[in-house]
């Protein structure tokens, strides 16, 4: 059996940090945090990566549409060169009403934005991205020699098309 856990630091990101030292004392199998209306999710589990050995780290879940696939990419291939490869990351839609209301941002074919969002990714993390679709025209490669570790992509769906998604890439 694995075991996870949840952790927010609220207002106190030291004792978040010693959460994850516990956890990972403890033999988790991994600690999850989110980005919605909370800190920045890489920043925190990079301070949870720094204390941490063995214990896999995910974000559950950073909504796409605020953040540029490219900048999610250098983050997400940052942290999971930080943490030896046990970065986890955690895509979503996110919720209309937050993305358009709160933000400002609009939900336009959040089924092509993903499978976009996501080809732009899986090409950053390999070779370089070259997507000229309806949504992104990415031309992109990280200017790092070598190839760092890709993280594990996870989808998140609020409908069953999303899990149909889910299932194509």
């Amino acid at each position: 059996m694995k075991t996870a856990a949840f952790l927010s630091p609220g207002t106190d990101v030291g004792a978040g940090i010693e959460l994850a030292r516990r956890a990972d004392a403890l033999g988790y199998d991994s600690v999850w945090v989110t980005h919605g209306l909370g800190r920045d999710s890489f920043l925190v589990l990079a301070a949870y990566g720094a204390v941490t050995t063995r214990t896999r780290l995910g974000v559950g879940v950073l909504p796409i549409y605020p953040r540029h696939p490219v900048a999610t990419a250098q983050a997400a291939l940052t942290l999971s060169e930080q943490t030896g490869g046990r970065y986890v990351l955690g895509l979503g839609v996110s919720h209309k009403a937050s993305m358009e209301q709160q933000l400002g941002l609009r939900l336009d074919d959040p089924l092509g934005v993903m499978r976009e969002y996501v080809a732009v990714l899986r090409g950053a993390f390999g070779d370089g991205a070259r997507v000229d679709g309806k949504h992104y025209r990415v031309h992109w490669s990280m200017a790092v020699p070598g190839r760092l570790p890709a993280p594990p992509i996870y989808l998140a769906g609020l409908s069953a098309k999303m899990l149909e998604l889910a299932g194509e890439i």
